[in-house]
C-alpha cells in the first residue's frame, strides 16, 4: 500500500497518535510547577472554578499587583479558558490539576502538525509531501520543545495557523463558514497572546484574493466589505473578553499589565534595542539564531521561490507573517525571550517556514537526485538530534551553567511587579555561551548522574536563579516517568513510558509503510 492509496483520515489519525505519544513520552514532570505561565494559568483556572474570581494566590515573585491591590496573572486569559475543562476533569477524577492541564501543549503541538499536513493537502501537494512537511515541522523544529514547554506559544501557534488555514480554505472554495472559523481561531490566539493581531493583514490578503476580476469596482467593494464586516464582527466577543479582563485586573480596558509592569520596573519594552541587533540575534546569533535551533528550516530559502510561483497569494501572506514578527519582536528589549530554548517569540512563524518545503518534496529533483535526498535527510537527522537535545534536560540547566560561569545578568525589580532577570545582550552573540554545545555537555553530565535518587522535591517554586543543588531538574533527564522513579522510587512510570514507546513505534511503522 502506498501513501497515495491511504486515505487522508487514516494518515491524520496515525500522525496525531505518533506525535502526541512522542510529545507525551518526552514531557516534563516539573514544568507545570516552576514556569510562571503554567503556575499562573493553573491559579487563575482554580480561582475561576472554585471562587468565581480571577485574582491569584501565586507567589509574589510572579504575580502583578492590580488596581485593587490584589495579585493577578500578567498573561492572557485564552489558555486559561482552554484549561478550565482540564481543571474540572482533574478535580472530578481526583488527579493533580497541573498534570492534567500540562498535556494541553502536547495536544496543541500534535494538532498543529496535523494542520500543517492538511495545509499541504489543501495546497494541492501529494500525501507524501504533506506528510514530510508535517514531520519536518513536528520533529525537526523547536516546535517539539514548545510542545513540552508550559508556556502559551504552542497554543498561540495552533490557533494562528488555524486562522490562516481556514482563510486559505475560504480563498479556495468561497465558503463563508471558513471566515467564521478563521476569525474564531484568531480570537482565541489573541486572547492567548495579543501579538497575534499581527496576523490580521496577512489574513486580509488571503480574503481579498477571492475578489473576481469580472466584477465592477462598486460590486467588488461591497462584496469585500461584507466579508470584512463578517470577519471583524466575530472578533467582537473576543475583544470584549480582552477588555473586560484588562479592566478587572488593572482598571483600564487598554492596560494588559505590560505597560504597568514596565513603569514599576523602570524599563521600556520597545525602546533602547536597535532593530538590527534584534534581527541579527534572531537570524544569526549563536545564542538565539532561529536556524541553529531548526536547521531543516534552511530549506525555506531553496523552496520559497517555487512556492511563490505556484501559490503567490499564500506566499505573500506567509512572507508578511514572517517579516512582521521579525521586525516587531526585534525592537523588544527582551527580544531573546529568555528563559527559554531558542527564540521563543518566533515559534509562531515556524509553520510558514516549513509548509513551502512541500514543493521540494514533490519536485522531480527529489525523485531523480539521490544526492539531494541524502542531503535533506542528513539535515533532518541533524534537526532531529537538536530537538532531542532540547527535550532531554531542562533548559534551566543552561542558565544555571551561565550563573556558575559568572556570566552577568541584568535584573529589573520593582514593587508590585515580577522581577526580570536575563543574561546581558552580548551573551547571545558570544560563541562561548552558545546553548546548543553547552546543552550537549549538560546531557553528558546528566548521564553520569543516572544512578541514585534525585535530592529535593517537585514542590512548586518560582525562583529562576537560586541554589540549584537540591533542584531535581539539575540532576536528571527531564522526563516525567524518570522523575517519578528517581524522586519517589516509583517504577510505574516506566510501564506508561513503555506503552507510549510501543504506540509511537506502531504508528511510525504504519506511516513508514504508507510512504514506501
Amino acid at each position: 500500500m502506498t501513501i497515495d492509496t491511504v486515505p487522508d483520515r487514516s494518515i491524520i489519525i496515525y500522525l496525531f497518535m505518533l506525535l502526541f505519544s512522542l510529545y507525551l513520552l518526552t514531557a516534563s514532570g516539573i514544568n507545570a510547577r516552576i514556569g510562571d505561565v503554567a503556575i499562573l494559568r493553573l491559579e487563575v483556572a482554580k480561582s475561576i472554578i472554585e471562587r468565581g474570581d480571577i485574582s491569584v494566590s501565586a507567589p509574589k515573585e510572579i504575580e502583578i499587583r492590580g488596581s485593587d491591590g490584589r495579585g493577578y496573572s500578567l498573561f492572557g486569559i485564552g489558555s486559561v479558558l482552554l484549561a478550565l475543562p482540564f481543571y474540572a476533569l482533574s478535580k472530578s477524577a481526583g488527579l493533580p490539576p497541573e498534570n492534567v492541564i500540562g498535556i494541553m501543549n502536547q495536544i496543541a503541538g500534535a494538532i498543529t502538525a496535523v494542520v500543517v499536513f492538511l495545509f499541504g493537502r489543501s495546497l494541492g501537494y501529494t500525501r507524501r509531501a504533506s506528510l514530510y512537511i508535517s514531520l519536518c515541522y513536528a520533529l525537526g523544529t523547536f516546535a517539539w520543545y514548545y510542545a513540552k514547554e508550559p508556556g502559551d506559544h504552542a497554543i498561540e501557534t495552533l490557533f494562528c495557523l488555524l486562522s490562516v488555514y481556514f482563510m486559505h480554505r475560504f480563498s479556495r472554495d468561497g465558503n463563508t463558514a471558513h471566515i467564521l472559523l478563521s476569525s474564531i481561531s484568531l480570537g482565541l490566539a489573541f486572547l492567548t497572546r495579543p501579538t497575534s493581531l499581527l496576523f490580521i493583514p496577512p489574513l486580509i490578503i488571503l480574503m481579498v484574493a477571492t475578489c473576481r476580476a469580472d466584477l465592477t469596482f462598486k460590486t467588488a467593494f461591497k462584496e469585500q466589505a461584507a466579508k470584512m464586516l463578517l470577519f471583524l464582527s466575530v472578533l467582537i466577543p473576543f475583544a470584549a473578553i480582552f477588555f473586560w479582563y484588562n479592566h478587572a485586573r488593572f482598571g483600564s480596558i487598554f492596560e494588559t499589565g505590560y505597560t504597568l509592569m514596565a513603569e514599576r520596573l523602570g524599563i521600556d519594552f520597545f525602546t533602547g534595542t536597535p532593530i538590527l541587533t534584534g534581527l541579527l540575534g534572531f537570524l544569526a546569533s549563536p545564542g538565539k539564531g532561529f536556524f541553529y535551533y531548526s536547521p531543516i528550516a534552511l530549506l525555506f530559502f531553496f523552496s520559497f521561490r517555487h512556492f511563490g510561483k505556484r501559490h503567490p497569494v499564500e506566499a505573500f501572506s506567509f512572507a508578511c507573517i514572517i517579516v512582521s514578527y521579525l521586525f516587531f519582536m526585534s525592537k523588544n528589549i527582551y527580544w531573546h525571550g529568555d528563559w527559554a530554548w531558542g527564540p521563543r517569540y518566533l515559534a509562531v512563524i515556524t509553520p510558514y517556514m516549513i509548509i513551502p518545503l512541500a514543493g521540494l518534496f514533490d519536485s522531480t529533483a527529489w525523485d531523480s537526485s539521490p544526492l539531494l535526498r541524502k542531503g535533506i535527510c542528513a539535515l533532518f537527522v541533524l534537526s532531529l538530534a537538536i530537538q532531542l537535545m532540547s527535550v532531554s534536560i531542562h533548559v534551566y540547566n543552561y542558565f544555571n551553567y551561565l550563573q556558575d560561569a559568572k556570566v552577568p545578568f541584568s535584573v529589573a525589580r520593582g514593587e508590585g511587579a515580577p522581577e526580570i532577570s536575563e543574561p546581558l545582550p552580548e551573551t547571545y552573540f558570544d560563541l562561548r555561551y552558545a546553548p546548543i554545545p553547552i546543552q550537549s555537555k549538560l546531557i553528558l553530565s546528566a548521564g553520569k548522574n543516572m544512578t541514585g535518587h534525585v535530592t529535593g522535591s517537585n514542590a512548586q517554586t518560582t525562583r529562576l536563579i537560586e541554589d540549584g543543588s537540591s533542584k531535581p531538574w539539575l540532576n536528571a533527564f527531564d522526563f516525567w516517568w524518570l522523575y517519578r522513579y528517581r524522586l519517589g522510587n516509583d517504577p510505574s512510570g516506566f510501564l506508561a513510558a513503555g506503552i507510549l514507546s510501543i504506540l509511537s513505534a506502531i504508528t511510525a511503522v504504519k506511516l513508514l509503510k504508507a510512504t514506501v
